[in-house]
C-alpha cells in the first residue's frame, strides 16, 4: 500500500474510533446555545462594524456580568477580527482590577509572555514556546496561539486550562477567549464545553469528599521532552506527526515545519542559539532554577529524556472568590488536556513499523516500547489522572469521565465568532476532526 494511502486510511480510522467515545454528546441549537451562554452580536449603538476597543468599552459591564453567572459569552460576527480579539481578556481583567481590586486568585501574578526567555536554557520557553503550539503572534504583548494543536484526529477530553501547571511555570489563566478564523467542516472538530458546577454535582459525593483530601503534594504533573538525538524517539514523533490531516495537503510541508507548529518539542529546543554545546549538568543546573519553588525536579534519565515535575498548586477541589463582594464558588481543577489512547498507541506503532520496517522496531524493541510510553503517555500532557491512578480506582477515574461526558455539549463555530469562557466555570475541550483548515485562535489573561 502507498504510504499516503496509508496515513490517510489509518488517519480516518483514529478518528472513527476517536468519534465514537463522544456519541452521546448532542450539538448546541439555537436554543439550547441561548441557554448555556450568552450571545451578542459585535456591534454597537453607533456602529455596526465597530474596532474591538469600541464594542469593549460599550459591553464590558455586560459581559463580565454574563461570565460570572453564566461562564461563557459568545460574540457573533468579529469577521475581522484575527488578532485584535486577544485584547478582549486584557480589558476583563482591567475592568475587575479597577472594580474590585482582585480580578481572580491569582491577581499578583503576571502572565509570562513570549520572547521575554533570553537565558541558555528555560524550562519555561519549552512550557510557553515548544508545548504551546509555536509561532505566536502578539497583540500589544500578549500573544495569540493557534488552539487545538494537538493531532486533530484525537479527542481532548474535558478540561480547565493551566489547572495542573505550577505557577512558577504558568498562572492558571482565569479567561480564555477562542476566535474563530476558520470554521471546521463536515460537522467535525467542535469545541466541547461543559459547566464545572454540573460535573461536580454528578461525581458521587464520597468521591468528592475524597478529592477534597487529597495531598496536593503528592499530585505530581510531569511533562518528558525526548531528546532530537535519539533516533527511535525521532521516529516515534515524526510518526505521530504523519496522523495529521496535513500531510494530505497539497502544500509541501516538511516534518519539522508541522513539528514547530505542534505540541512536539525536544528538550534542545529550550537552548539558545549560543547554548548549543551545553552539558546536561549546566542545563539541569540552569532548569532547576525556573522550577525551585514549584516542589517539583528536573532530571535525565537513561534514554536522554528530559524529565520535568512538579507538584498541584492546591486541591483538586476549591474556593474560588472574584471578589470580597462575590460568592464563593467550589471549582473542580481538572487538566487532563490530552493523553494518547489505546487507539493512538497502536496506530503510532503500525505507523512506525510502515515508515522504517518492521526490523527497526524489533532491534530497537525495548527502547521503542519505553519510549512509546513516555512519549504518548507522559510527554506532552500535565495530566493529572496519571498522578490521580495512585489514589483513585479506575471506577472512580470513570465516574470522573463519566460525570464530564454527561454535561458535555458540543458548541460548533462560525466565522467571526468571539467565545469567551470563565475559566473556573466552564471546561472545554475538542472532539476529532480532519478539518485541513480549521482555524481557531486562542488569547488569556490572568
Amino acid at each position: 500500500m502507498d504510504n499516503a494511502v496509508n496515513h490517510k486510511s489509518l488517519t480516518d480510522e483514529a478518528y472513527e474510533r476517536n468519534f465514537n467515545l463522544l456519541t452521546q454528546v448532542t450539538h448546541l441549537n439555537e436554543s439550547a446555545l441561548q441557554e448555556f451562554m450568552a450571545v451578542i452580536e459585535f456591534s454597537t449603538e453607533k456602529k455596526s462594524n465597530p474596532t474591538v476597543t469600541e464594542f469593549i468599552a460599550e459591553n464590558i459591564e455586560f459581559i463580565n456580568s454574563k461570565l460570572k453567572t453564566m461562564g461563557a459569552v459568545l460574540i457573533r460576527g468579529a469577521i475581522s477580527c484575527n488578532y485584535s480579539f486577544a485584547e478582549i481578556p486584557n480589558k476583563i481583567r482591567e475592568y475587575r482590577l479597577n472594580h474590585t481590586g482582585n480580578s481572580s486568585n491569582n491577581n499578583d501574578k503576571e502572565r509570562i509572555r513570549i520572547g521575554e526567555h533570553s537565558s541558555d536554557f528555560s524550562i519555561k520557553k519549552l512550557i510557553l514556546e515548544d508545548y504551546f503550539p509555536r509561532d505566536p503572534q502578539h497583540f500589544d504583548g500578549f500573544s495569540v496561539f493557534t488552539a487545538g494543536s494537538v493531532t486533530p484526529t484525537t479527542f481532548i477530553p474535558l478540561h480547565n486550562e493551566g489547572a495542573s501547571y505550577s505557577p512558577e511555570l504558568l498562572s492558571m489563566p482565569s479567561i480564555l477567549t477562542f476566535y474563530c478564523a476558520t470554521p471546521p467542516y463536515k460537522g467535525e472538530g467542535c469545541t466541547l464545553l461543559a459547566k464545572n458546577k454540573d460535573v461536580i454535582k454528578d461525581i458521587p459525593p464520597s468521591l468528592l469528599e475524597k478529592l477534597r483530601t487529597i495531598n496536593p503534594e503528592e499530585l505530581v504533573s510531569t511533562v518528558v521532552f525526548p531528546s532530537r538525538e535519539n533516533k527511535v524517539a525521532v521516529a516515534i514523533v515524526d510518526a505521530i506527526i504523519k496522523i495529521t490531516p496535513l500531510q494530505q495537503s497539497e502544500h509541501k510541508i516538511s516534518l519539522e515545519q508541522l513539528r514547530r507548529n505542534s505540541i512536539f518539542a525536544y528538550w534542545q529546543d529550550g537552548l539558545s542559539s549560543k547554548s548549543k554545546n551545553m552539558t546536561k549538568t549546566e542545563i539541569l543546573r540552569i532548569a532547576e532554577k525556573d522550577i525551585c519553588n514549584s516542589g517539583g525536579k528536573v532530571f535525565f534519565d537513561a534514554m536522554d529524556n528530559l524529565h520535568v515535575c512538579f507538584n498541584l498548586d492546591g486541591k483538586l477541589l476549591r474556593k474560588v472568590q472574584y471578589s470580597p463582594l462575590d460568592e464563593e464558588i467550589e471549582v473542580f481543577y481538572t487538566d487532563v488536556p490530552y493523553h494518547y489512547s489505546a487507539i493512538e498507541v497502536d496506530i503510532i506503532r503500525r505507523l512506525v513499523e510502515a515508515q522504517l520496517g518492521s526490523q527497526f522496531v524489533e532491534d530497537n524493541r525495548e527502547e521503542f516500547d519505553q519510549l512509546l510510553d513516555m512519549i504518548v503517555g507522559k510527554s506532552y500532557t500535565l495530566n493529572l489522572m496519571l498522578s490521580l491512578t495512585d489514589h483513585l480506582s479506575k471506577q472512580e477515574l470513570e465516574s470522573i469521565r463519566n460525570a464530564m461526558i454527561k454535561n458535555a455539549v458540543r458548541f460548533d463555530y462560525r466565522q467571526g465568532d468571539i467565545l469567551i469562557v470563565d475559566n473556573f466555570r466552564v471546561m472545554h475541550g475538542r472532539e476529532p476532526h480532519r478539518c485541513l483548515d480549521r482555524q481557531i485562535k486562542l488569547a488569556l489573561a490572568m
